[in-house]
């Protein structure tokens, strides 16, 4: 019974883990197309990010970029 119910635990684990790395892979598959240009309505399609992900992430990068414009105190 304990051999089966570690079992059961990291399988979950795995799966946990792969659906994590899956995510991931298609937020930064979002952010390369953002950075191109690349209209939401396409990015939902081939991604399968929903439009308040994508709109998400494209503050972020706006807000990265501005960052990166911003000129630092030294």
């Amino acid at each position: 019974m304990k051999i089966e119910s570690v079992r059961d635990s990291m399988e979950g684990s795995f799966s946990d883990g792969e659906k994590k790395g899956r995510e991931e892979g298609r937020e930064e598959t979002a952010q390369k197309m953002i950075k191109k240009k690349i209209d939401i309505e396409t990015i939902i399609e081939f991604t399968g990010l929903t439009r308040k992900k994508i709109e998400q992430l494209i503050k972020k990068i706006e807000q990265l970029i501005k960052e990166e414009e911003t000129p630092e105190d030294k």
